[in-house]
């Protein structure tokens, strides 16, 4: 069994780091596994990892920018087109694959029209919502649900004020070339699965849910305080950590709410002394204050060694994201013993266990979401407890054998059917 897995990066991005950790699993239990990406980062040692140079690839995203000009929407989400021809086809027909397995294609990756060419058997897991959307990665929290509808002048907001309206033009394409296409879909949460389902481009088809793996050997509770080393300071402060792509600058991670919660909880006497540090973000050491609430950016972490010290370092994680798909982040934090607190919505309601692993706040409400940072760090046995569940949690689910183990039944399944 030979397996090809189709991502635009091999590092940048939770999607990309999701789809490198899945085709490691994989080699971990003997299934035979590449990845072809445009844009090879160079952060992992590995052969397996192939680039493919797409041609033209600036000219086409300023194509793409220049019809951006012309999509004036709302949306935060990032968008992809995917209109322009690649070639990639002809790679992936021509490798000795059994099973081609796209993951996140946008980026000018791949064309729309491009996927219907390839003759390998696919099996997709979705990272975001962009499969059966028109432009966007994700919903609108604003208007959402479009997915569910055809897309028509009815249900587009009138702040979408666009000439044309894109997103309607990019859904038609994805329904008229993938009419006959036969993909098997995979998705990391139930809620995602219940999307796609829902949605008029895949109305009433399954997909099957396999959470996405990490190496629990190396995000496991670390010795060494990452923080504590950096400054000793920190040992005698609570720490609240967040940590996002793009850090507080990406508005669907939910960052502005975290910060009302850090108002609401100011207050609160049965937490004290308390810092937060960020991650993620492409400053580094920007200082903020928050109603005596130090707010530290650490910038962005590569390293996934430093990454988990500076988990375990964290006494509670808070992902107040609006949407996600999974909650890489999440499930991260758990493996390093970390409680979690998010809103109960999309896909961190299968990470975390309500008052067992962390804590699932009211949807986007800051009061309930500084209610449950105040809940896990208010009683220290409760705090311990809370890290040991949410260890033994990732153990049991997000190790690189069971996952992988559940991807090569699926496509035992799809060989032979």
């Amino acid at each position: 069994m030979n397996i090809l897995h189709i991502n635009t990066f091999d590092n940048k991005g939770g999607a990309a780091r999701a789809a490198y950790r899945i085709h490691s699993s994989l080699k971990e239990i003997g299934v035979s596994s590449e990845m072809l990406v445009a844009k090879k980062k160079g952060v992992y040692d590995d052969k397996s990892i192939k680039e493919f140079h797409i041609p033209f690839l600036k000219s086409k995203k300023w194509l793409a920018s220049k019809i951006l000009s012309f999509h004036k929407k709302q949306n935060v989400s990032y968008i992809s087109y995917n209109l322009f021809y690649s070639g990639i086809h002809k790679i992936i027909n021509q490798s000795k694959a059994d099973i081609v397995h796209l993951h996140w294609i946008g980026n000018e990756m791949i064309s729309i029209s491009e996927i219907r060419r390839i003759k390998k058997k696919i099996v997709w897991t979705l990272h975001d919502m962009w499969a059966f959307s028109g432009t966007e990665h994700y919903d609108d929290i604003n208007y959402p649900g479009r997915y569910r509808f055809v897309y028509s002048k009815e249900n587009r907001a009138d702040e979408y004020n666009g000439i044309i309206d894109i997103d309607a033009w990019i859904w038609r394409k994805k329904k008229k070339y993938w009419r006959d296409v036969c993909f098997n879909f995979v998705t990391p949460s139930k809620w995602l699965a219940k999307c796609l389902s829902e949605s008029s481009l895949f109305f009433g088809q399954e997909a099957v849910v396999i959470p996405n793996c990490l190496d629990i050997d190396i995000f496991k509770p670390a010795k060494n305080n990452y923080v504590q080393e950096k400054e000793n300071y920190y040992s005698r402060k609570k720490l609240i950590l967040f940590g996002a792509v793009r850090g507080k600058d990406n508005e669907l991670k939910g960052f502005l709410l975290l910060k009302k919660a850090l108002v609401n909880i100011s207050s609160n006497a049965s937490v004290k002394n308390l810092e937060c540090i960020i991650f993620g973000g492409e400053k580094k050491d920007a200082f903020e204050v928050i109603n005596g609430i130090n707010i530290r950016d650490v910038g962005q972490i590569n390293d996934d060694k430093k990454l988990a010290a500076l988990y375990s370092s964290a006494d509670v994680f808070v992902t107040p994201s609006l949407l996600e798909a999974f909650g890489q982040t999440a499930s991260e934090a758990h493996a390093c013993g970390t409680p979690v607190v998010a809103f109960n919505n999309s896909g961190l309601s299968d990470i975390i266990e309500h008052k067992k692993t962390g804590y699932l706040a009211e949807a986007f409400s800051s009061e309930d979401l500084a209610a449950g940072i105040a809940w896990v760090l208010a009683d220290e046995e409760r705090l311990i407890e809370l890290g040991i569940q949410a260890r033994k949690k990732a153990e049991l689910a997000y190790n690189y054998e069971t996952v992988g183990r559940q991807y090569k039944e699926l496509y035992n399944k799809v060989l032979s059917s």
